[in-house]
Order: C-alpha cells, then structure tokens, then sequence
C-alpha cells in the first residue's frame, strides 16, 4: 500500500507541475460558479416579482439547470486531458522501463496512477462542497444530506471516466491520442443504451452498460444500489484492462490467452451488473429532507396489505398516437415510472401486450387498418408476429370502452382495474393514480349515484353544460373514475330507492317536476341520513321541495357580476374560510367560475343543521337582477338606484346527525360549476375542479381520492439580495480562481527555476 501511495503522490505532483491541472481547477471553479450564481440571481428575480420558488436546494443544485446536474455535463471534457498522460507519458518518454525494472508490480503502477486521479476528483468535490456554505447562507433551510448524495454521484462518475481514462492512456504512446479515445470510449457507454432496444434480453444488457444518468438519481436524491455497483464495476474493470494490457506487455504475452481474459472479465462484469440490477436486489437511500423520491407513508400502508404481488399489463394500440410510450424503444423509460413501486413489489410484473384496432372516431377498413398496423410496428420497431389482431384482442378483453389507445389493466386475486394514460403534459400515472388504483382493487370504488329521468346533467355526454369529463373523463387525470369513484346513473323512476352501494347522491339541475314516487326516494333518502349535492339553476323551481325539507330557499333572480372582460352573468365565486373546514385547499384568490348563478337563503336557522358557506359572491362587484334582461340583445349594467351590491352564499355544506349517521349535504346555487364546458376553461384562474372533488372527498368520508401529500418545503425563500449574488458570483470568477492562479503560478516558476 506504501508504494501505491507513493506513486499515487508521485504522480499528483507531476499533475500539478504543470499548468493543465491547474487550469481544469480554475475552469472548474469559473464554470460552477457562473452555474450556481445565475440560478440564484433568478429565482431572487422570480422571488422579487412575488412568484413562488421552486425548492431551491433542487434547484440550485439537481433538476436540470442546478450546478450538480450541469456539471456532471460537462466532466466528459475535463477527465480525458487529465488521464491522457497518466501510462502514455511513461511510454512515449521511455520510463515505462525503468518502472518495470523497478520493485513494483503493475498491480502497484496501476492502483498508484489512479489513485492520483481519485485524488484530483476529491479535490473537485471539495469545490462544489463550497457551495453548501455558500447556499447555507443564501437561502433557507438548505437540505445538505440531498447536496453531499449529488456531490458522491459526481465524484463516482469522476472516477469511472477516469479509470477509463488510465485505460485508454495505456493503449498509445500518445497523449492526445489517448484523450480523444476516452472521449469515444465515454461516447459509445453514453449511447450503448439506446442499442437493441426491440429485443428485450439486448435490451437490459446494453442499458445496464450504459453510463449516461447513472448519477442523476444520486444528483436528484436517490441513492440506488444498482448505480453504486455500475461504477464499481466500471472502474475495476477498466483498472483490470490497464493491469491485463501492462502485464502483456512485461510478459510479452499474445494471441487466444490474452484476449480471452479481457472477455472472461466482460462477462463476469456483466452477469454480475445484470443481476444487481434486478428489482428484488436493488437498495434504495432516499437523501432528500422528506423522502420524495420515496413512495408517501400512505402508498406503503397500502401496499404493505397486498397478501400478493400485483400484476400490471400494459395494451399497446399500434395505429393509436400512444403507442409511442408502450413501444419496445421506450419500454427502458416506460418501466422506470413504475420504479417507486417496484422498489416496494420486486415480484412485480408487467408484461406488454400489442394489438392493432379501429379507434372508435376512425372508419379504417380492415385493409388500411392492417396496413396502418405494420408501418406503426416498422416505426417503433414491434415484432409484428407477436402483434393481435382485431379478432384476437378482442376475444381477450373489451378495450372499446379504453378508446383502444394505450392503457394497463392492474390485476390482484383475480380483480382487475384500468391504469390510464393522460392527455396532459405529465401524460404518465403518478404515485396518486396508481395507488388509487391499488386501492380500488382492495376496497373497491366510492359509488356516487347522479340522478336521472327528468333530463339531469348527463354523466356520459360531451354537450358543455353536461357533466362527462369531470366524471367519466376517461383520458383526464382529475376526473372521478381516475380518482377511485364510480359514477353511476340512476334512473329515479325505474328504481324503488337509492341502491345501499352509492356513497352520496347527485341531483343537479332537473328540467321537470318529479312525479310523487320520485319525490318520495329523494326525501326517503334525506331522511335516512345519507350524503347528498344539490346543484341548482336560478329560477328553477324542481327542487324546492327539497330546499324546504332542509330549510333553505333561493333568492328570486338572477346575479350578475361587473366585468371588463367577461359576460355579466358568470359569477367568479370566491372562496370562504369556511371552505377549509370540510378539507379543501383554501387561498384568498381562488375562485369558482359560475355561469347564470343565485344566491341562497338560510330560511330556518333553528333547523338541526351545522350550516357552513363554502362560496360567497363578491360584495364590491355582485349583484341580484330581478327583472327580464336578454345579454345575447343587450347590454347589462349595474343601477344603483334600483339595485345594490350583494354577498350572497353560492355553495352551502350542512351536517347533522341524522338515523345514527352523520349526514353530509351540498348546496351549489349553480350546476354548470362542475359542467364540461367550466372544467375546460382556460381564460379565468379557476378552481372548479379542485373545488368539486374536494366536494366529493368530503362527501365520500375521505376514502377517495387517495392523498400522497408530503410535508410543505421548507428551503422556499432566498435570504441575499442581488449584492450578495454579485458577491458570490465574484468569488467565484475572480477572488477563488485569481487565488487559485496565483499558488500555480508560484509553484511553476519555482519548479522552473530549480
């Protein structure tokens, strides 16, 4: 070990008596710190403006503008000139001789070169160390166990480029020829991953040699055993290449016997990688301050009840646009947004399974459409004789109602339920979506009931004013059937009361009179204790028997609100504090847009009801207009003469104890709030959406939707000014560099005189 380490110095002091190290170091620092200094400067701008920050450890630090992540971009450029004369310099000048002669091994010369370069990499760790003092004091409450598990990742891929390196250096007698070989080296292992993707045994092996990302899940605060092994594995495989190729050389050594070993070495790397990569031998270390790269403690519970693994199939729709995501070309970075999951179930499945269909607003004949399916299966690189026909898919499992696009089937003890795919820009589940799913598979779904038979609002049509994509919304992330719901139509004149399953019943906005029969279910229901939303329209006059039963009223007309921009019946409601109570998100500027809405009245306050205004019109801007006005003819505008400024509740909750249950009711004075036509509005900050299923949580006793919150962030706010930016940044381009140059400087100058 004594040798190893004298080399190891021998070899640092060479580095350093010349000027290439010394000029990596600066550049080093120059670049880290423009990266770091400029993130800051812009969230203080963001900060400035009173926009909210990111979590600025990450920012600063992972994501990909953070100083960690830009680096680790960049060493490929560093490492290649510092390794480049660690063997070649020996060869060409001809001391490689005198150190074979000499009492060392080429164990010793080998572990002693690299050795230095271990040496230099935790050295350029101890500059971007630096920044944990510089951000402990430029913003709050930085997360420095997520900082020190970015700064390993880079450390680790700074001594696999240079083990590379040491190897590629021994190969020539010429050092920029050595560098510009590393360099390819460290191209082909950053492609090498996207090699024989359609074929799935090539498929792991090529991926697992690929060293592109290996650090970004330390970076972004995920310690995985698999990464740690990848560059243990790296680096004394390519420590063992630079021994094998010195001691060839001692011993003149040629032919199969030679070869055969850097080969026997390469599987043994391989099968060793490949098997530490599997699920079941994977570890984690989540090194962020709350876990986030970690399933929440209620997506454990939950698995944690599973008596077996689940299995997830994925059906791949060829002619459909989301087969991109379920092709064999993207099935490295398809599995990898199930990995949280995997971490938790290693026994987990996830077999794929394509096909080819007609899409549901397509008319292909089964010519076009068999010619659609081979040129999409040529595209993504499909095995078409693996693919299902119509016929085939079809007698396996009905996917019409999925839109034959691409979607998985979660399957548990024989249960199955559907895993959609998104038209947003996450387009993947996230830890809510399938854990909900899970959750549905073990207590089955929240049964909301929505009244019809006097033309309701229709849960499975597209016409703006009816309910389709807040409930059935299949291809939406926040409707209820991807929120652990299942809405149901009930036909109130076919049915001799409520079924026992529905969890809470909708009645929204009836175009006709209910019959005795169906006012009797509806009031039999009330009385029996169970949760219930009304929506209402103004001047309608079906549901005011109900009202009367919980001593609530309508005021007569119709509010109108004063808007520059907007028509002057759509009432933007504001939130109450009282909204909070029952568990939705509150924030003074949210508010719910509602077309054509009236106030309510609280007509017996003595009724047995805790009675809470979750929405309320704006005083300043709202008011009730009683007489006839037509906006499409004319123009409405605010009379102080005959009209004031109102605020009116718009959305009421009510709980009583009622038939040993506590009863939940809501009361919106408008139905269009939860309408197609609002849910897709995108001219107005609202909040419809977060607002309704906040509703239906409530209403549902909080079963569904499935939270995975986590703590709020606590490194949120910067605590310098662009003075001390400016300072920092300075520090880093000139006051740390110039004394970096000036110690360089010195030593050379010494050297050069002795």
């Amino acid at each position: 070990m004594k040798k190893i380490l004298k080399i190891a110095r021998l070899e640092l002091s060479i580095m350093f008596y010349s000027p290439i190290a010394w000029l990596v170091l600066i550049l080093f620092i120059i670049q880290s710190g423009v990266i770091y200094a400029e993130m800051l400067y812009d969230q203080e701008t963001r900060q400035q403006l009173g926009r909210a920050l990111p979590v600025m450890t990450k920012a600063l630090f992972a994501g990909e503008d953070g100083v960690l992540a830009k680096i680790q971009g960049t060493l490929y450029l560093y490492i290649p000139i510092l390794t480049m004369g660690l063997m070649s310099r020996e060869t060409s000048s001809g001391s490689i001789k005198l150190l074979y002669s000499s009492p060392v091994t080429v164990v010793q010369i080998a572990l002693g070169k690299y050795l230095s370069m271990v040496g230099y990499a935790f050295l350029l760790c101890l500059v971007l160390a630096t920044f944990i003092i510089t951000a402990y004091y430029s913003i709050t409450g930085l997360d420095i166990v997520f900082v020190l598990g970015g700064i390993l990742g880079v450390f680790l891929l700074i001594c696999a480029y240079s083990a590379i390196g040491l190897f590629m250096s021994s190969l020539t007698n010429y050092q920029v020829v050595a560098a510009v070989s590393t360099l390819a080296v460290l191209a082909v292992l950053n492609f090498i991953g996207g090699v024989g993707q359609q074929y799935d045994f090539v498929r792991d092996l090529t991926y697992w040699f690929a060293i592109s990302g290996r650090s970004e899940n330390m970076v972004n605060g995920l310690i995985i055993s698999k990464d740690i092994i990848y560059f243990i594995l790296v680096i004394l495989m390519f420590i063992s290449f630079t021994i094998l190729k010195l001691k060839d050389e001692r011993n003149l050594k040629k032919g199969f016997a030679k070869w055969s070993r850097y080969g026997l070495l390469i599987l043994v790397v391989t099968i060793v990688g490949y098997l530490s990569s599997r699920p079941v031998f994977t570890f984690y270390f989540d090194s962020t301050r709350f876990d986030d790269r970690t399933l929440t403690e209620s997506s454990i519970e939950l698995i944690e009840e599973l008596e077996e693994p689940i299995t997830i199939t994925t059906y791949v729709n060829l002619v459909h646009y989301s087969a991109k995501q379920g092709s064999p070309l993207n099935r490295i970075n398809d599995l990898h947004h199930f990995d949280q999951y995997r971490r938790f179930i290693p026994e987990m499945e996830m077999p794929y399974i394509s096909y080819y269909d007609t899409l549901p607003y397509k008319t292909d004949t089964t010519k076009t459409l068999l010619q659609k399916a081979k040129t999409a299966a040529s595209a993504h690189k499909f095995n078409f004789d693996e693919v299902l026909s119509p016929k085939q898919i079809r007698s396996k499992i009905d996917l019409l109602p999925e839109q034959n696009r691409l979607v998985r089937f979660i399957s548990y003890k024989g249960k199955t339920t559907p895993l959609r795919m998104f038209d947003d820009l996450l387009v993947y589940p996230n830890e809510k979506e399938i854990s909900v799913a899970i959750k549905r598979l073990l207590y089955g779904p929240s049964v909301i009931g929505f009244a019809e038979s006097n033309g309701e609002r229709d849960i499975t049509s597209v016409e703006s004013a009816d309910y389709k994509i807040f409930t059935n919304g299949t291809n939406i992330r926040g409707s209820m059937v991807n929120q652990g719901f299942k809405p149901k139509a009930i036909n109130l004149e076919s049915v001799a009361a409520i079924p026992e399953d529905v969890e809470a019943l909708v009645v929204a906005d009836p175009r006709a009179a209910y019959n005795e029969k169906e006012l009797d279910i509806l009031q039999n229901y009330i009385a029996s204790g169970r949760n219930m939303l009304l929506a209402i329209e103004p001047n309608s006059p079906y549901l005011n028997s109900i009202l009367d039963t919980l001593g609530l009223g309508v005021k007569p007309g119709v509010l109108l609100e004063e808007s520059e921009d907007y028509e002057a019946d759509l009432i933007q409601a504001q939130y109450t504090k009282e909204v909070s109570d029952i568990g939705i998100r509150f924030r003074d500027n949210f508010i719910v847009s509602m077309p054509t809405a009236s106030g309510l009245i609280i007509k017996d306050s003595t009724a047995s009801y805790q009675i809470k205004t979750l929405l309320k019109s704006n005083p300043n801007r709202v008011w009730s207009e009683t007489e006839d006005f037509d906006l499409e003819k004319e123009q409405v505008t605010f009379n102080p003469e005959r009209n004031s400024k109102v605020e009116l509740p718009l959305a009421i909750a009510i709980t009583r104890k009622q038939n040993g249950n506590n009863q939940k009711i809501v009361i919106v004075s408008d139905a269009d709030f939860m309408s197609n036509a609002e849910m897709a509005r995108n001219n107005l900050n609202t909040r419809n959406s977060i607002f309704t299923m906040g509703l239906f949580k409530w209403l549902n006793d909080d079963k569904y939707p499935f939270s995975s919150s986590r703590p709020s962030a606590i490194d949120k706010s910067i605590k310098v000014n662009r003075t001390g930016i400016l300072w920092i940044k300075g520090v880093y381009m000139g006051l740390f560099p110039g004394f970096i140059a000036v110690i360089a400087l010195l030593l050379l100058i010494k050297r050069k005189r002795n």
